[in-house]
């Protein structure tokens, strides 16, 4: 693009109607947007985690050996853990 360019432009910049000109080419120079995620995105990505994975078996194991309670609260962890990340993020 430099090579392209008057040798004065690349020492003194361009003038107003080079510049106008370029924008009318090639746009503005600004990067795109990256949208923003969905919320059940931003939620599922807090459950991507080794940590949630121990807990998520630890709430079966506790469901298996008839610790119904501790399952409960597990989840209920889990969920504000993400919930809390989430509203972070």
């Amino acid at each position: 693009m430099v090579a392209s360019l008057p040798n004065d432009a690349v020492h003194d910049g361009l003038t107003s109607a080079e510049a106008r000109t370029l924008l009318a080419l090639h746009g503005p120079n600004v990067l795109p947007e990256k949208p923003l995620p969905s919320w059940w995105q931003v939620g599922l990505r807090q459950l991507r985690s080794p940590l949630i994975y121990i807990l998520a078996a630890a709430a079966v194991v506790s469901v298996l050996i008839g610790h119904v309670h501790d399952a409960g609260f597990i989840g209920v962890v889990v969920g504000l853990n993400a919930l809390i990340g989430g509203v972070q993020e």
